[in-house]
């Protein structure tokens, strides 16, 4: 048996070492072109080159490239190639023509040794040396890669990040950061991106995951940004650990729940109080006034006193469970947004008060106020409560003083409601619109302690804020705000008109 020593040596050679026809069909396909590219021979015999391991964006470059070489002589160049898996990877090849004598047949002779590595160790040198200071003063993880995937440059956060030092990254597929069940399909995606690289964030509306060395995975947000250099273009990798962001949000959506579920409480208490407390109320009242009725004559003093008491508490007690119903519907009301005159409302909302305001002097200031988009209906809640109780407690005031004003401060605008009452102690004034909070006794002013509070929770709907400032015996000034829109940048609002 005679051996073909030449053949059985090319078979055996480490780098790829291909025969292509006139046409380009590959003529001859050796053992180290099967480990390069993954296809047995029998699987490239006969197949287009071109076809066969050329990304399509460079077909019509290689073949031009090949053109020369049969043209012009021997050509060294270093190009992309694509494998069976379809998987990229660098070669240098060396084209040259050879004849066959006796039949004067031609054919490309195509030496390709895989350089990835070696282009690798070049990019991660040029990187290193261009951006190391920048990427290590990043406080996120940065990875960048080349066009076939590979790792060329890792910063000290990714190292810490994913337990991996750089000598263990740089040169691996950057799957080897990525679960086991996204590897497959993340090299498609990571192609089509370097068809038409641009910054943007990665696997928008997914949830996505990295791996550490330890083989324990994490919750991740990456972003791409094309990265052009001297080589090709390489992508870099923003990537940052929300664990504790997902964390968070998985607590909220748990206290959300706990809330809804109050909510319903809320409401079951609600009709509770509307229907169940309501019936024994209404037995007391109308007992309370028989007896005030028909025997009122047969009481003494304390007996008139003692019924007098109750009365007044059961009136209390009615008062304040329809304001309690009336702040937990506050909280579900529908909000009905229309453009809403203020100073047509505050001046409608005067006129109400009117019956409460007989009999005395009140001087109502009002200052000039905006058109604002609102809910015309909670709008009118917060002035008409803001407006009675500065009424109230005004009451001992010989002539009462109350101005309404508007000033725009910032991004948003500012309301005011002053008046010369008795004020109250500023070490208090975190109370002041709590719900059932109270700094007077009933004793001194009649209340329930929700006025304010529902206030604060139509201003919060809103998207604004309320405060207050005062003194004992020197008044009030309470004061809410709302998100100002571009329209109201050149309102007037700050000429005062005079009293009513």
């Amino acid at each position: 048996m005679t051996l073909d020593w030449s053949k059985l040596i090319l078979d055996e050679a480490p780098d790829a070492l291909v025969l292509v026809g006139e046409d380009n069909t590959v003529e001859y396909w050796n053992g180290g072109a099967a480990k390069t590219y993954g296809f047995t021979s029998g699987e490239a015999l006969g197949r287009s080159l071109l076809e066969l391991i050329v990304p399509g964006e460079s077909v019509e470059e290689t073949r031009g490239i090949f053109d020369s070489a049969r043209k012009a002589g021997p050509i060294t160049f270093e190009c992309m190639r694509r494998r069976k898996d379809g998987s990229l990877l660098f070669v240098t090849t060396s084209a040259k023509l050879i004849q066959d004598g006796p039949s004067s047949r031609q054919a490309l002779l195509l030496v390709q040794k895989d350089v990835t590595q070696l282009k690798v160790l070049r990019d991660a040198k040029m990187l290193e040396a261009n951006y190391r200071d920048v990427l290590n003063f990043t406080p996120d993880a940065i990875v960048i890669l080349n066009v076939t995937g590979r790792i060329v440059l890792v910063n000290a956060p990714a190292e810490k990040l994913f337990g991996f030092s750089r000598e263990e990254l740089i040169g691996q597929t950057i799957e080897i950061l990525l679960p086991e069940r996204y590897r497959g399909g993340h090299v498609t995606h990571r192609t089509q991106y370097f068809s038409q690289p641009h910054t943007r964030p990665m696997g928008h509306g997914l949830e996505l995951f990295g791996l550490r060395a330890d083989g324990r995975e994490f919750p991740v947000e990456i972003s791409l940004s094309p990265l052009q250099t001297n080589e090709g273009t390489l992508v870099m990798s923003a990537i940052r650990d929300i664990t504790e962001r997902k964390r968070f949000q998985e607590s909220l959506a748990e206290r959300t729940l706990e809330l809804e579920a109050l909510n319903q409480e809320l409401e079951a208490f609600s009709a509770t109080m509307s229907h169940d407390l309501r019936a024994p109320l209404r037995y007391v009242t109308g007992y309370a006034g028989l007896l005030k009725e028909n025997a009122w004559s047969n009481l003494d003093d304390k007996g008139r006193h003692y019924l007098e008491v109750i009365c007044g508490s059961v009136d209390q007690m009615s008062q304040l469970m329809e304001d309690l119903l009336e702040f937990s519907r506050s909280g579900r009301t529908e909000m009905i947004k229309t453009q809403v005159a203020l100073e047509p409302l505050v001046r409608e909302i005067i006129e109400e008060l009117a019956e409460a305001s007989k009999g005395r002097v009140v001087q109502w200031q009002i200052g000039s106020l905006p058109e604002i988009s609102g809910d015309r209906v909670m709008l009118k809640q917060i002035f008409s409560d803001l407006l009675a109780n500065a009424l109230k407690y005004t009451r001992p005031r010989r002539v009462a003083e109350i101005q309404i004003g508007c000033q725009a401060a910032q991004k948003e605008l500012v309301f005011h409601i002053r008046d010369n009452g008795v004020g109250f102690d500023p070490a208090f004034v975190h109370k002041l619109f709590g719900v059932f909070q109270r700094l007077h006794t009933t004793l001194e002013f009649e209340g329930t302690g929700l006025g304010l509070a529902n206030v604060r929770r139509f201003v919060h709907r809103h998207g604004g804020r309320t405060w207050a400032e005062g003194a004992v015996d020197k008044g009030a000034t309470l004061f809410f705000s709302f998100p100002m829109k571009p329209r109201h940048a050149h309102s007037s609002i700050a000429n005062q008109k005079g009293d009513l």
